[in-house]
């Protein structure tokens, strides 16, 4: 009697995980507080400032971006306004010529560098696709947002920052 001996190769296939999302790009020169008071009149929606920034930390420093949050418990649909822009103050501790004592440097980073004219992002999950071009219609009619765009996520590199 002969038996057959048959080896099974174990092949591991890597990923990448899947977020189901919908992102939009917001320009203005609002605060972010005013820009969520202006979207919850104009959506119709309760966005409140989360608890918890989104804090991205880089070796000497953490950059803190602010965060709000609504979720629709009706539609299944959570909703955050997340901020691209943090300014970084620093206190000058020396003298220099052009510079006077304790002057503070101020610098920008960015969450997604890539779009430094974005001010804020939209990211909403679970959100039906044959609305989003409504959405924006409405966004567009807040005086104070000068653009609003959708944005594709995967054309992001830094993409991985939105996924918290």
């Amino acid at each position: 009697m002969k038996y057959l001996r048959t080896q099974i190769k174990m092949e591991y296939i890597f990923t990448e995980l899947v977020h189901e999302y919908t992102l939009l790009s917001i320009e203005t020169s609002l605060e972010d507080y005013l820009l969520a008071y202006f979207l919850n009149n104009a959506l119709d929606i309760l966005l409140e400032r989360d608890r918890e920034d989104l804090i991205i930390s880089h070796k000497d420093y953490d950059d803190e971006y602010s965060k709000y949050i609504y979720i629709d418990n009706v539609y299944k649909t959570t909703w955050h306004l997340i901020s691209n822009v943090f300014v970084c103050s620093e206190l000058l501790t020396t003298k220099a010529p052009a510079i006077n004592l304790f002057d503070k440097l101020e610098s920008e980073h960015f969450l997604i560098p890539e779009l430094k004219k974005t001010n804020f992002f939209m990211k909403i999950e679970e959100f039906y696709e044959e609305e989003v071009d409504a959405l924006i219609e409405k966004i567009r009619l807040i005086p104070e947002i000068s653009k609003v765009e959708r944005i594709d996520p995967y054309s992001l590199k830094s993409r991985d920052y939105l996924i918290y």
